[in-house]
Parts: C-alpha cells; structure tokens; sequence
C-alpha cells in the first residue's frame, strides 16, 4: 500500500471514529479523532482531506457547544485554504456544498432565517453540479427541516413532500423514513393528526429495525402524543412504555421524568387513579435529581388533578394556583392554559363562581391569542394560494397562445408529411427486406458455430474426441457439474472457516510435457497423496485443472497464512513423482465470515470471486520472485457491506482493494506486491459518489 493510500485510510478511519465517539457522547474524544485527521492531513500534503476534517469538526463543534464564537475562526480558516488551494471542478462543488450546509445550520439556530435559506439555496446548488443524487436530497430535507422550525409551513411542506417523493423513487429506506419524520413534525404542527400518524407508522417500521435507536425512541414517544391527542389512551399507554423501555436502555433522566408524566396523565384520562399516582409519585421522586422547572409545574398541576378527581377540591384548587404562578413566570402559555382549566373546573365544583368566571376568562384570552397566531398562519396561507392561482392564470394564457401557434403549426407540416409517409414507406420496404436478409446469415452463422465450435469456449469443439473418453472421466466432469455452492457453508451465521485456493501448476505441467495418461497417473497420485494429509474436519474441492480450494474450521478465527502456507508446502514438496517438476505453487487465503460486522453479506460464492481474484495476484507475485507465496485478504473492522453490494462482485472487491477496505498481505517483497496490484483492473468506484 501506498504511503498516500495508508495516509487517506488513517483520516477516514479517524473521521469514522469522531463522528461515532460524537453520537454515543463522547465530545472530547471526538474533537481529539478529528484533529488526528487533520493532521495526518497537513502533513501529507492532502488538502481536499484537510478541508473535509475541519468542516467535519466545526459541523460537530456547533452541535456540541452552539457558541458562535468558537467556530468562526474555523470556518474562517477553511474559506481561506480552500481560496488559497484552487481546488476545482466536482472536488469544489462537494466542498463548497458541505461548508454550505455548515453555514446554513449555524444560522438557522440563531435564528438567522433569511441568511439560512440563502446557505441552504446555495448548497442544493451545489449538489446538482454532484453525480449522486443524496447530497441534492440532503440539502432539501435540512432546508423543509429549517423552514418547518422556522414556522413557514407551505415551503417546508413543498420542499419535504419533493424530498419524500424522490427517496421513494430511488428506493432509499433511509432517507424515506427521515423524510416520514418530518413530513409527520409538519402535520402535527398543521393538527392534522391522521396525516402525522401516518408519517411516524411509516417512520417508525424503519427504526425498529435498529435495536436502542435514539430515533426510534422519539418517533414512537411523537406517535404515542399523537394518539393521547386523539383520546386513543389504550394505544398511547402501549406506546409510551416502549418508549420507556428504550429511554431506561439509554439512562436520559429528563426523558424518563417526563415519560412518567405522559403515563399520570394518561392514566388520569382513563380514570386509573392508582397507576397515575404510583407513576405521578416516581417521576416527583426523580425530580429532586433535577432542575427542570417545566416538568416541576407539570407534576404540581398534575397532582392538583389526581386530588381534584378524587375529591381533594380544596388541595387542587391550592396547587393549581402554584402550577399557574409558576407557569406565567416562565411563560408557558400550554401549561398556563391547562392550569385555568383545572381552576376554572375546580372553582365551579365548590360554587365560586366569581373565581371559575376569572378563570375562564383569562383562559379565553390566551386561547384568543393563539387563535390570533394561527389566523395570521391562514392568512399567509391565503396570499399564497393567491399567488398560485395568479400564476396559474398566466400559464392558461400561454397555453391559449401556445394552441393558436399549434394550428398554425399543423397546417404548415400537412405538406411535410405527404411526402414523408412515401419515403418512410420506401425507407421501411428497405430496412425489412435488409433485415430479412440479415436474420438467414445470422442463422447460417450460429449454425455453423453450434455444429463446428465449442458452445462455451468458441473454440473448435472435441465433441467426437468426447465420445471415444474413459467412462471414470465422463463421470468425473459429471460430478463437477453438480457440485454447488451452497454446499460450502452449511451454518452462514455460526460458521467460523478459513478458505484458501491452491494452484499447482506443476500438474498441467505433467499433461503438456508427458502427455495425458503420465498427467491423468501424476493427478491421481497427487489427489491420494494430498486426501491423505487432510486433517479431521476440513475439506478439500478439486475446482479446475491445477486449482483445489480447501476449507477448515477456524472457530477462534485465528489469521495465521504462515502457518497454512507451510502445511501445504510439506504436502507439496512431500509427493513423489518420477518426472522432474516445478514445484512453486501459490495459495489465496480469506476467512469466513470476511466481514467482521456483516456474516451474510459475502456469501460463499463471492469468496470464491475473492479468492480467484487473490489467486491472480498470487500468480503475478509467484512469477515475479520465483518462488512459492501465498496471498491473504482481510476486511478491515469497519468495512461496510454495502461496498459489496453491487452485481459484479469482483468489481466490488477491486474497488475496495482500492479504498483500503480491503487489506492485502502475502509473503513476498513489498515491492513485488505492490507491482502485482498495479497491474489489476481499474474501475471506477461507484462508492466515492454516495
């Protein structure tokens, strides 16, 4: 490898392990991954990494700390090394779009809309000049995401339900399920609770695929609000314990506390009174851990309820007050609201009525201002419909425009046509009559080929040499023919195995220099000689003319090529033969499963392509010193299993070879090695643009 190759693997295994170290919390650590990488960077020389690194940290710097003053000395710096490199073309245009999203995220939560939306323009931009189309989907979800925070519901509500569409036509899961989430936040916000719950049941069927998901957690606990808002108490109890379940995994003290509160209240609905208090009594003991002052008000106007339903009037009326002090003072108009309901109700229970009549008046004032709000909402809702309609007007007058040039247009090619229905009449009698002729010789052809070639090699067939082969050998190839894959693991999720492939090409020597019976002995020999060094519990495939692929346990996945290189070498140097041979042989060499966080995702046949690749190279590097070597590939810990998703596995491999997802020992020289994997196909690699 390479010393740039090691160096660009190093900063993306450090990049992988800032961003993992971020979301399990480990902010420190975090930073500490990413200023590796950006050394790494500087001191080879590898700018576009360099730049990459530092908008990665400042990305994860805001969202640890979201102080404006610690970033813009950072994302000054990377304006004035990305002026100063001259980075052109797809490079610059993907810089440029994730130093975009960094600006755009910053001034939406400072509230910088107009600046944001601007930043968020700029990116989309930038994405469409990408090949991929997720960086293009990225940027419209973090835009509807900024819009929907930003209470501009008609533009969120274009941007996300385009963002929807376009995930759903390229079929990714992923992005579906954020789009789902959103969409869902939007709906909720509209109090269109059908549609929301809609969103988060999609949503949702994808998170729970991933065990302790934070995302999952939120989607349901949304669900289960949704279904409390509904009066569907039965179901939001279902849901609020899973959510419960999931937040215990997570230990999030104010995520429990408030869950706690969900339940009393629930349980409040359903008249349960007993579960609520066992629960209002849980989340009030977690509460001295704590200073959250909304979720202190909430259980105080809580326990005014519990006391208020069972007949307490007097004890609710009491703490519903404090509830509603507490509330104006933080300024909590839903808690404030729901407190005047309280008192309003309990005052009227014991005749005050000039209290109940305060209360409900100051109720109806604030409902009056949130009615204001919302009027204000449809109004701009209005103004917008407005505008589409007048848009709409002007596009009717340029169809009608667009008719009238039509007419005029068909009447001018009438005379066109006349004359092109003749000669595409003409054209076709030729095109058939051509074609007629075509389809005989193309037949004569392949006769010829069936009857004189071979039908898979092209070569000239040996079909009457065939008939005049021993039976054993006849039975032999029909052997081969039915020996299957499938058969070489027989447990793909408990299996632990080592394969290796063993070319000896001193046999095929045998068959060119002696002839066929001295080859087929020789073959037979070496065949009984090797079977008999096979230990208990491995097994041995004659795959082709000097091929064997030989597989055995290897439950303590020990990586020792050394180790199975020289077994073999015995074997081989240990088998008599009256000829004189050459007896250098190769052997590729990979584990089973070959990656470490994805059992299933090479299966047995694509480490068959993997071993036929390492083989190749085990040939190249056995010509270039001359001597017997061996050829190992290992997946590194992280290595993804969609980089071996596509049809062409050996593509796949080549271009993680590539990427350093893949690593390469063998027994030879450095140099030889690294001539070896020069001379390997190159394709393009269709990972760099997702």
């Amino acid at each position: 490898m390479t010393p740039i190759a090691k160096a660009t693997n190093q900063i993306h295994a450090y990049q992988t392990i800032g961003i993992a170290d971020f979301i399990l919390g480990n902010y420190r650590s975090s930073l500490s991954s990413l200023e590796q990488s950006i050394s790494i960077s500087v001191a080879n020389h590898l700018i576009v990494r360099e730049i990459e690194s530092r908008v990665l940290k400042t990305s994860l710097l805001w969202r640890m700390t979201e102080d404006l003053r610690k970033i813009e000395a950072p994302l000054a710096q990377i304006e004035e090394i990305m002026q100063s490199s001259h980075i052109e073309g797809l490079t610059k245009d993907r810089l440029e779009y994730e130093l975009s999203l960094v600006h755009a995220k910053v001034y939406s939560d400072i509230g910088e809309n107009e600046k944001a939306e601007n930043s968020f323009l700029r990116a989309k931009k930038y994405a469409k000049e990408l090949p991929s189309y997720q960086q293009s989907l990225e940027a419209s979800l973090q835009l509807g995401q900024h819009y929907l925070k930003a209470h501009r519901l008609n533009s969120a509500l274009k941007e996300l339900i385009e963002s929807y569409w376009l995930a759903i036509g390229k079929d990714n899961a992923q992005y579906i399920a954020r789009a789902n989430h959103l969409l869902a936040d939007l709906y909720f916000e509209r109090q269109i609770y059908s549609k929301a719950q809609e969103h988060l049941s999609q949503a949702a069927s994808y998170y729970g695929n991933y065990d302790q998901s934070p995302l999952f957690a939120t989607v349901l606990r949304k669900l289960a609000d949704v279904y409390f808002i509904q009066g569907r108490y039965n179901l939001a109890l279902v849901h609020y314990f899973n959510v419960l379940d999931q937040e215990l995994a997570e230990k999030d003290l104010e995520s429990i506390i408030d869950l706690r509160l969900k339940l009393t209240e629930t349980y409040l609905n359903l008249f349960n009174f007993t579960l609520a208090e066992r629960y209002l009594n849980r989340a009030t003991e977690l509460l001295d851990y704590t200073d959250i002052k909304a979720q202190r008000v909430k259980s105080t106007l809580l326990t005014a309820k519990l006391d208020f339903l069972q007949n307490e009037p007097k004890q609710a009326e009491k703490l519903g007050k404090e509830a509603l002090e507490k509330a104006q003072k933080m300024g909590d108009q839903a808690i404030q609201l729901k407190a005047l309901s309280l008192l309003h109700r309990v005052t009227k229970s014991v005749n005050k009525d000039k209290d109940s009549l305060t209360y409900l008046e100051e109720y109806n004032r604030l409902t009056a201002i949130n009615l204001e709000q919302k009027d204000e909402l449809i109004s701009r809702t209005f103004l917008n419909q407005v505008a589409s309609i007048e848009q709409s007007l002007h596009y009717k007058d340029q169809v009608d425009e667009l008719s009238d040039l039509s007419v005029d247009y068909d009447k001018s090619k009438t005379l066109t046509l006349v004359l092109g229905v003749a000669s595409t009449i003409l054209f076709f009698l030729v095109v058939l009559n051509s074609r007629r002729l075509g389809r005989k010789h193309k037949i004569i052809a392949e006769l010829s080929q069936e009857l004189y070639t071979h039908p898979r090699s092209g070569l000239r067939n040996m079909r009457m040499l065939s008939r005049k082969l021993p039976t054993s050998l006849n039975k032999s190839v029909t052997s081969y023919e039915q020996w299957r894959f499938g058969q070489l693991i027989d447990e793909p999720l408990n299996d632990r195995l080592k394969f290796a492939l063993i070319n000896v090409p001193m046999i095929f020597d045998i068959y060119a220099k002696h002839g066929y019976k001295a080859g087929r002995a020789t073959e037979k020999a070496f065949g009984d000689h090797i079977r008999n060094h096979l230990k208990e519990g491995t097994r041995l495939y004659h795959l082709s003319d000097s091929s064997f692929l030989y597989i055995e346990p290897n439950p303590e996945k020990l990586h020792q090529p050394d180790l199975l290189f020289s077994r073999f070498q015995q074997v081989i140097d240990s088998f008599e033969t009256q000829y004189e041979v050459n007896r250098m042989f190769g052997v590729s060499i990979a584990d089973y499963p070959f990656l470490p966080r994805a059992y299933t995702a090479i299966n047995d046949e694509d480490l068959i392509d993997l071993l036929l690749l390492a083989s190749d190279i085990c040939d190249s590097v056995v010509q270039l010193e001359q001597a017997s070597q061996w050829v190992s590939f290992t997946a590194i810990p992280l290595a993804p299993a969609a980089c071996f998703a596509q049809d062409d596995m050996r593509r796949s491999i080549l271009n993680a070879i590539r990427n350093g997802l893949i690593k390469v020992h063998s027994s030879c020289h450095e140099d030889s090695l690294t001539q070896a994997l020069e001379q390997l196909p190159k394709y393009e690699d269709a990972q760099n643009s997702i």
